[in-house]
């Protein structure tokens, strides 16, 4: 990551598969951690006193197949999954996904991110079962990576969030099959419990121009972003409990991670975020593909530790 400045407010380039820097203080480092191999890759966790982050690798998925690419993925979320479930914070919260070649389509015509949510809809509805699946699932991101594996990384705490959706978007997990044989298996956001350290705050997802389940204002990145910003009033609005998204909800937000396919305005984008989410304590800014080749920005993030209400 490399430090930039703007506006006063800290501003980080993302280089590299990473999980944001608030996600990554709550535990010690993670590079002190020992790797361990395991029958889909490699897991290295860092437990701190009560969050633990995982990442989990898998090597060279760059080559693999889309039927071995689906297969390897669903097996990596199983064993992060039963790994995090021996951990003392063994509640998933919140899952960064990057998978290279994200675009790249199969002879069906699928394209690496309708595979990877097929193999991530498998582990997740046989690890959840049927009961209650939807208010089981953590809110999550998946960008495209030009490295050659796949990478995940996992944060749990000590108890389940709450599930929470945005009321202009239908759930990810009911798209339709026009998005893939599998939907993604995502909330939009996340409470986090009142018990936690970062207690009540809001753990956003990835958030782009999709209204109902279809991209909105292809080709123009100013449409774009304000209509993710309506989207991440609306989130707001919804924690908060009240009927209106507000603009000025966006001022709740802490800690912001955008992500800009390269080629778009990146100048531009940040400025306009910095001007809109005017409580900003850190954003980082990371050039990826994103999970729809047409969509031009996504956004994430973390708001104040404060109960809705």
């Amino acid at each position: 990551m490399r430090p930039d400045v703007s506006n006063s407010i800290p501003l980080t380039t993302v280089d590299a598969p990473a999980p944001p820097g608030w996600a990554a203080k709550l535990v010690p480092p993670l590079g002190s951690a020992r790797a361990d191999a395991c029958e889909a890759g490699l897991l290295r966790t860092c437990a701190g006193t009560r969050f633990a982050l995982i990442q989990a690798v898998l090597p060279d998925a760059v080559e693999l197949s889309a039927p071995d690419f689906e297969h390897q993925v669903s097996r990596l979320y199983t064993q992060v999954w039963q790994r995090v479930r021996d951990l003392q914070a063994s509640a998933p919260l919140r899952c960064w996904n990057y998978i290279p070649g994200i675009h790249r389509r199969d002879e069906r015509g699928l394209d690496r991110y309708m595979v990877f949510n097929a193999g991530r809809h498998r582990a997740l509805s046989r690890w959840m079962g049927t009961s209650d699946f939807e208010g089981k699932l953590v809110t999550a991101s998946a960008v495209g990576t030009h490295t050659r594996d796949f990478v995940l990384h996992v944060l749990s705490g000590p108890a389940a969030g709450r599930p929470l959706e945005n009321p202009r978007q239908v759930p990810a997990y009911r798209y339709s099959r026009w998005y893939g044989p599998r939907p993604p298996c995502f909330a939009r956001a996340l409470v986090l419990p009142p018990q936690a350290p970062l207690q009540g705050a809001l753990l956003i997802g990835g958030t782009a121009s999709v209204v109902g389940e279809a991209t909105r204002h292809e080709g123009q990145v100013e449409a774009q972003l304000t209509e993710t910003l309506r989207n991440l009033a609306s989130l707001l609005a919804a924690w908060r409990e009240v009927e209106e998204p507000d603009p000025g909800l966006l001022a709740l937000v802490r800690q912001a991670r955008v992500y800009v396919p390269a080629g778009a305005d990146r100048h531009y984008l940040i400025q306009q975020i910095l001007r809109h989410l005017t409580g900003l304590d850190c954003l980082e800014v990371m050039t990826a593909d994103l999970c729809r080749a047409n969509l031009l920005v996504e956004i994430e993030g973390l708001t104040a530790s404060a109960e809705p209400g």
